[in-house]
């Protein structure tokens, strides 16, 4: 191994007072717009479009999270220049908390499974639902469904999940994951910034040996996070796939804001010795986790579509079927796997596309963007949950992820303002800096 290439001390410094203002700015601003797009609309629309949006930047924050575990994990040396742009996107993870706060104040609007509106009219009329010879309320919105067949169904399943999917024992488990993230994010942060300090190998190991057995528990609770705030959408409906789609969408998303970081760094004089090798590696990443998430997805298509199970391929059908002559969701289950695996597949595969920045990084825009019409298309078609809606993408789904979008840069920016951009002490350095792709 060379060792030619040395560290530009200069182009990973602190940034401090630079980025201090601007972060809070961003912050604030992006807080506000966020939520207050909540309000520009009917308040149902606005909660979904807003979880869209959570679940989106979410996924970016625990890609981050695993990302940084991976890299100890493997003993990875290539990517300690880029880690620290990493770790800023997982330490967004104590951002994403405060934004729960929305959805954590409005469980029974958001998930028909905790609408209980029409429990009363039920218990009134004498309309209970039996199982196992108990007498039961119904709620989750089934008051209005004509299909007996159906309503049976959903009543049964309501009554079969009632201990999972009841408020209380959700809201421990919200409080469960985010113990687990956040607990892991600034273990790692807090290390790897007093490295920088101190320089001691023995934090490296640490870290390494903390990320495998900590690598577990970070699974269940994102796959469980998935079931809970966006499978659990549709109640009547699993997938023991759901949680890795959500994971694969994660770790495209966040190599693809990796490279868009680094780009726009380098851009504004920082990240100096990130280098055309750095990011041709982050190109592939990205690539092989696009592919990854095209397996995933169909894996869970075809098992669903191949029994035929009436209560399995709804999930599908409503995102495929047109009622009365109305466009339904049909345009977009076209479009997903079009600009999610099909075209950036054929783009990426090109070596000189991931060793170019630029094409590199507008590869890295798109995915981001087919990312965020992914998200759209598994959470809005459940916003009249157990009725089905049309697409009815507006100014107010713009304004709450673009709002949203600020405070994560906005988070981003001032997790890194008073460290340095790369860590400098860490002990596979010098491989990183002169590390080659062959």
């Amino acid at each position: 191994m060379a060792h030619g290439n040395k560290l530009d001390i200069e182009s990973v410094k602190a940034p401090g007072a630079k980025w201090g203002g601007l972060s809070i700015g961003l912050l604030v601003i992006g807080i506000a717009v966020s939520i207050g797009g909540i309000f520009m609309g009917e308040k149902a629309q606005g909660l979904h479009s807003y979880l869209t949006a959570y679940m989106y930047f979410l996924s970016i924050a625990l890609g981050g999270l695993f990302f940084v575990m991976l890299q100890h994990l493997t003993r990875a040396g290539w990517s300690v220049v880029i880690r620290r742009l990493a770790e800023g996107f997982m330490k967004n993870l104590i951002l994403m908390l405060v934004l729960f706060a929305p959805i954590f104040m409005n469980v029974s609007t958001i998930f028909a499974w905790a609408d209980h509106g029409d429990a009363a009219a039920h218990e009134a009329s004498g309309d209970i639902a039996h199982a196992g010879g108990e007498h039961h309320v119904v709620g989750g919105r089934t008051s209005g469904v004509e299909d007996e067949k159906l309503k049976k169904h959903l009543e049964h399943v309501l009554h079969v999940k009632g201990g999972y999917l009841s408020e209380g024992f959700f809201k421990i488990r919200v409080g469960i994951y985010f113990l687990v993230w956040i607990g892991l994010a600034l273990f790692m942060f807090k290390n790897s910034v007093a490295q920088d300090s101190h320089g001691e190998s023995a934090t490296t190991i640490k870290m390494g040996k903390i990320s495998a057995g900590a690598m577990p528990f970070f699974a269940l609770s994102l796959t469980f996070a998935a079931f809970d705030w966006m499978m659990s959408l549709d109640y009547a409906w699993f997938s023991t796939i759901f949680g890795v789609i959500y994971f694969a969408s994660g770790f495209v998303g966040v190599m693809a804001s990796l490279i868009i970081a680094s780009f726009l760094l380098q851009k504004k004089g920082y990240m100096k010795n990130v280098t055309v090798e750095h990011f041709h590696d982050m190109g592939k990443f990205m690539f092989a986790f696009i592919i990854f998430w095209a397996y995933v997805s169909f894996s869970q298509f075809i098992l669903i579509r191949y029994p035929n199970i009436p209560e399995e391929t709804i999930w599908y059908l409503h995102r495929w079927e047109q009622e009365g002559g109305v466009t339904g969701w049909k345009n977009w289950s076209i479009v997903v796997p079009v600009i999610h695996f099909i075209l950036p597949f054929l783009l990426l595969m090109s070596r000189h596309v991931k060793r170019n920045k630029v094409t590199c990084t507008i590869m890295a825009c798109w995915m981001l963007v087919a990312s965020y019409i992914h998200f759209y298309w598994v959470i809005m078609p459940t916003l009249k949950f157990p009725f089905m809606n049309t697409p009815s993408f507006s100014f107010q789904d713009v304004v709450i992820v673009v709002g949203m979008g600020l405070a994560f840069v906005g988070g981003f920016l001032f997790n890194l303002k008073n460290v340095n951009l790369v860590p400098v002490k860490d002990p596979r350095l010098d491989e990183s800096l002169n590390f080659t792709n062959y």
